[in-house]
């Protein structure tokens, strides 16, 4: 029941023939191992790439319906559709079974419209291209190999094909800058155009921003192992491995500064990209345009709300009730005051130079707040265990932004090339095989 589950909601629900109350399974089939791509954040499953027999991928399939009743499958390639022919073979049979489905890994360069009209038209439903920046300097250090021109362009024709296409960003590698950050946003709003009209109406833009994280056998990790982010030692490595592989991706507690800048700044940085975002689908996507008054006025109202316990409402969230889309009554589920509390502030405070101290200390809180319920449940598994203050870690992020905000003589001197060219494996105490993942 946990591989092969009932299914319900995204993606799913893109397909205008999907039936909520028609229960169906949805189960994960991986058609091809390996990437052609050497991204240096990312592990890839095994160097080079091996595909599957056709016949035996469709068998596949076959039992998972005719056993467990799948009818939707996600596909966990990290590089579909790059063998061309094949694939075309694959999506027809899949059709044939009478199969939705929808593809996590594929690379912007290796599909163009009329591809992603085919595969639409045999019951792809969404594709995830892995954007990772829109800044050009980030794109050479993750060694991504195509151009900011080239994913628009790809992200253009899925829009047109009719299939949804999600960008994913990763933050926070080394030669990561407030720039950097800068170019990606204006990057988003380029591609804005292109943004699935399912989503239009819904108040939350839906974009994955996720920091990056040092896996064993990248670039990235060595880089991480030569700067001394992660010991050089077995002991130390393993100790490394164990921490991450019980950590969200989403989180930011794997997160290792490599920026030279400081935690907090970096910090602010995924903040800062949905923050902006934000306001602009607010202005192109919503129509909204509160007055700074209704603004105030609905923080003031959801702060008593979340004080007293009450159910006031507000001018804000008379206008998202106004927005007409179903799918905004099942997103008000999940809404609480403290989601109306951070839209409402998005839409009245902008963010610059003189917005930037007040937000940075929120997302500080917020951090602080999220290790206090880590330390709460460190302590509930292991009351003798020692961990850091939620109190003492806000003041530091603060502290330690200021120090260096104040340092006239501060240097950066971060990578601007591929990370493969800035690090040297060296096996001295026999990991190797260990970084590789063998």
């Amino acid at each position: 029941n946990y591989y092969i589950s009932e299914c319900s909601g995204y993606p799913w629900e893109l397909n205008e023939n999907y039936n909520e109350k028609e229960k169906g399974r949805r189960a994960t089939v991986i058609v091809a191992k390996g990437c052609v791509a050497r991204c240096t954040f990312c592990h890839r499953f095994e160097k080079g790439y091996r595909v599957n027999p056709l016949d035996s991928i469709i068998n596949h399939m076959k039992m998972l319906k005719e056993k467990y009743n799948v009818k939707y499958i996600h596909i966990g390639d990290e590089n579909f559709g790059s063998y061309k022919n094949e694939t075309i073979k694959l999506i027809k049979a899949m059709k044939s079974l009478g199969l939705l489905w929808v593809a996590a890994g594929v690379r912007a360069h290796t599909v163009d419209l009329e591809t992603l009209k085919t595969w639409k038209e045999n019951g792809c439903i969404n594709v995830s291209f892995g954007i990772e920046s829109g800044s050009p300097t980030m794109l050479k250090i993750m060694e991504k190999k195509i151009s900011l021109e080239q994913n628009i362009i790809a992200l253009k024709a899925a829009y047109e094909a009719g299939v949804a296409a999600i960008v994913q960003l990763v933050i926070g590698m080394p030669g990561e800058t407030d720039e950097t950050i800068d170019e990606t946003i204006d990057y988003l709003f380029r591609t804005m155009p292109y943004y699935p009209d399912y989503f239009r109406k819904r108040i939350t833009y839906e974009m994955s921003v996720n920091y990056a994280q040092a896996l064993p056998g990248t670039p990235l990790y060595e880089y991480a192992r030569e700067h001394g982010f992660i010991g050089n030692d077995v002991d130390s490595e393993e100790a490394y491995l164990l921490k991450i592989s019980d950590s969200d991706a989403y989180d930011s507690d794997h997160f290792i500064n490599y920026t030279q800048q400081p935690l907090l700044k970096a910090l602010t940085w995924r903040p800062k990209i949905l923050w902006k975002v934000f306001r602009e689908h607010a202005k192109t996507n919503l129509n909204i345009s509160p007055s700074k008054f209704s603004l105030l006025l609905s923080l003031l109202i959801i702060s008593i709300n979340h004080l007293f316990k009450l159910r006031l409402n507000s001018p804000l969230k008379k206008t998202f009730d106004k927005l007409e889309a179903d799918v905004i009554k099942r997103e008000f589920q999940n809404f609480n005051n403290y989601s109306y509390f951070q839209m409402g502030l998005k839409l009245l405070l902008p963010w610059n130079k003189f917005t930037y101290p007040l937000i940075a200390v929120f997302v500080a809180f917020k951090e602080a707040r999220g290790l206090a319920r880590y330390i709460r449940g460190t302590l509930k598994k292991d009351p003798r265990k020692r961990t850091r203050s939620g109190t003492k870690y806000f003041f530091k992020l603060i502290f330690d932004h200021i120090l260096w905000s104040l340092n006239v003589f501060k240097k950066i001197n971060l990578p601007s090339k591929t990370l493969r060219k800035t690090v040297k494996i060296q096996d001295t105490v026999g990991a190797l095989k260990l970084r590789e993942g063998r």
